[in-house]
């Protein structure tokens, strides 16, 4: 998720000190927030290595479907519909019904992970999570986090920030990492475990003020780099093919996707309705032809040159359009203006 100008700074930095720089990515997940898109300018002029084995997932019907969405390929649906990891329901109680079976993985003890596309819905769903884990019980000792919610003893948190000064050993504390609070300090510190390896930290309180924030859930930005056993994601129309991408591929054993369709609820609304509403296959379809990848500067430059040069060579004199080829479009003759 780096962008041009960081990459830049960083591989310059590296090289003038004698060192090498490898880049490891996946180019159809969430790309920089900054100007992008090197990494598809790299790939086509030099090419690029291809991982082709997935690891992370318990099923191998789970990996290809993971593929099957970043290839845009509308079969990908058929594996969660089959599956039955596609929920609906009224958006208002969409939440709770994503809370519960969240919970339900949690008592199983599995590592669960919810996800959803926007700030506003991560906060709502950290704060019906640990609502619901207080059960009407005030902690004795609470503080404060960097995404302005509280925690205590007990809470799961997430940490933002590498920060190689805090170990648990020979790891240091990582962006996404996940860890449960087993104890706080009074000035505001943290000493936690993480949910995967079960090593130890202490977070200070100034690190804890910046960088931790609650980790019931999260957005599917923050999320990309982050593996669970299962994760529950909220789905909507204006997701892009990235973010969908990410979210069904942070789950090792199960990706469970929550989308808000109108209706009584009935799973067989899932694939069929009488009503003109989009079905959860609709909506799942729309977004996986919807991106959101930059391109660079330079790509953008050879394209407008590739479009330049086209359009000259038609308008060159005795050029001869060849319908063949589409050339007049359809309704337009050899002279129209701009072809």
């Amino acid at each position: 998720m780096a962008d041009t100008n960081t990459l830049d700074t960083a591989i310059g930095h590296t090289l003038r000190h004698g060192g090498r720089v490898c880049l490891v990515g996946d180019d159809q997940q969430l790309a920089a927030i900054g100007a992008g898109g090197i990494l598809a300018d790299l790939n086509t002029a030099h090419g690029a290595v291809r991982l082709t084995q997935l690891h992370r997932f318990a099923d191998p019907d789970e990996a290809a479907a993971t593929l099957k969405v970043r290839d845009r390929d509308p079969g990908a649906v058929d594996f969660y519909t089959d599956r039955d990891r596609i929920k609906i329901a009224d958006p208002s109680g969409l939440p709770d019904r994503l809370l519960t079976a969240w919970q339900h993985d949690q008592r199983q003890g599995l590592d669960s992970l919810m996800l959803a596309p926007s700030r506003r819905k991560v906060a709502d769903l950290n704060q019906r999570a640990r609502a619901a884990r207080l059960a009407g019980q005030q902690p004795a000792l609470e503080i404060d986090l960097a995404d302005g919610n509280r925690a205590s003893v007990g809470d799961l948190i997430i940490t933002r920030r590498n920060d190689r000064r805090l170990t648990t050993g020979r790891d240091w504390v990582g962006n996404g990492d996940r860890w449960t609070i087993t104890a706080l300090d009074p000035d505001g510190g943290i000493h936690a475990t993480h949910r995967r390896t079960g090593k130890s930290v202490t977070l200070p309180a100034g690190y804890v003020r910046e960088a931790v924030e609650l980790g019931y859930a999260t957005t599917i930005h923050a999320a990309q780099g982050v593996t669970a056993d299962t994760t529950h994601g909220l789905v909507d129309e204006l997701m892009t093919r990235e973010q969908l991408y990410t979210m069904v591929s942070r789950g090792r054993t199960a990706n469970h996707l929550y989308l808000p369709v109108g209706g009584d609820g009935d799973p067989h609304g899932i694939v069929q309705t009488d009503t003109q509403e989009p079905t959860a296959a609709d909506v799942l379809e729309r977004v996986l032809f919807r991106s959101s990848l930059a391109a660079s500067a330079t790509t953008v430059r050879r394209q407008e040159q590739t479009t330049a040069a086209v359009r000259r060579r038609l308008q060159a004199p005795g050029h001869t359009p060849d319908p063949a080829h589409g050339w007049p479009p359809a309704g337009r003759g050899p002279a129209a203006p701009g072809w």
